[in-house]
C-alpha cells in the first residue's frame, strides 16, 4: 500500500498516539519537544512516515488491549525513558505505571526519583504522585 493511500485509521486513539509521539519528537515548537526531541529522543525510522508499520508492531506487544486503549486506560510508554520510541523499548502502560517510569531530573541530588534533599530540614524527603496528588512519605536524616 502506498504511504499516501488512505488507511481509514485517522482519528483513532492509536493513530492519535502515533501523531503525539511524532509531535513530541520532531515538532520543535511543541510544548513537550524539549523533553523528547530536544533531548535526542526519536522514533524508529520505519514508523515515522508509516502508521501501519507502527500499528503492526504495537499490536504485537503482549499487553495490547484495544478496549483499554480506546478508554484511555493504556498508553505507549518507553521502557528506558532515555531511549527512543522503537521496537524493544516500548510497552503499554497505565498512567500509574508511567509515573513510576520517570527519569531522574537534572537537579536530582539523591540519585533516586522522588527523593530530594531539603536544606531547611537538613534531611532527605521522599514523595510520590498518585491520582494527581503529591503525597509526602517522610524525611530521613543523612546516614
Amino acid at each position: 500500500m502506498n504511504k499516501r493511500q488512505y488507511h481509514g485509521k485517522k482519528g483513532t486513539k492509536l493513530y492519535n498516539l502515533w501523531k503525539a509521539i511524532k509531535q513530541r519528537c520532531f515538532y520543535t515548537k511543541g510544548a513537550n519537544y524539549k523533553y523528547y526531541g530536544g533531548r535526542g529522543i526519536s522514533m524508529q525510522k520505519d514508523w515515522i512516515g508509516d502508521f501501519l508499520n507502527f500499528e503492526t508492531y504495537v499490536k504485537s506487544i503482549d499487553t495490547y488491549d484495544l478496549l483499554k486503549i480506546e478508554k484511555g486506560e493504556l498508553s505507549i510508554d518507553r521502557i528506558d525513558s532515555n531511549k527512543n520510541y522503537e521496537a524493544g523499548n516500548i510497552k503499554w502502560s497505565t498512567k500509574t505505571m508511567q509515573v513510576r517510569n520517570r527519569r531522574k531530573m537534572k537537579n536530582n541530588t539523591s540519585g533516586f526519583v522522588g527523593v530530594s534533599y531539603h536544606k531547611g530540614h537538613a534531611k532527605y524527603g521522599a514523595s510520590i504522585r498518585l491520582s494527581n496528588k503529591q503525597i509526602h512519605l517522610g524525611y530521613k536524616a543523612e546516614a
